[in-house]
């Protein structure tokens, strides 16, 4: 019976090492394939405030937008995404508030847009004194 009994425990210990190496792999993979979709996802988001994301190919169209004074950085996001001139209100807000400083601020006004825009093309226009088509008071 002690012979048997060192057999089981020799299969015993050969079941629980290859458990123990399949569910090590089964970690890996995961790990792995969890770093993939996050870097993917990271990229993405990366590439639109960074790359020449538009919503639409050239020549797109144009979309009259009214910036009104006192309007945060955030409204403006809001509004841009509602006019669909810009995908994402975040990935626009983030580009703003990296290229907007106080010597070239959003100016209010009355701007043409148009959807084959990048963001910082955007941003460029309503910073701009001369882009404006004039100030409006009311909002779009």
């Amino acid at each position: 019976m002690t012979a048997k009994s060192a057999k089981e425990k020799r299969g015993s210990s050969g079941v629980k090492l290859a458990l123990h190496i399949v569910l090590t792999l089964l970690l890996y993979t995961v790990i792995i394939l969890g770093t993939i979709y996050l870097t993917k996802g990271a990229y993405a988001f990366s590439y639109q405030i960074f790359g020449n994301d538009t919503v639409a190919d050239a020549p797109g169209t144009d979309v009259m937008v009214t910036i009104r004074q006192g309007d945060t950085t955030q409204e403006i996001a809001e509004l841009l995404e509602y006019k669909n001139v810009i995908k994402s209100k975040t990935a626009f807000f983030i580009r703003a508030k990296l290229m907007v400083n106080n010597s070239d601020p959003i100016l209010p006004g009355v701007y043409k847009l148009n959807t084959s825009m990048n963001y910082g093309n955007i941003i460029r226009t309503i910073t701009d004194p001369g882009a404006s088509f004039g100030e409006n008071s009311e909002k779009d």
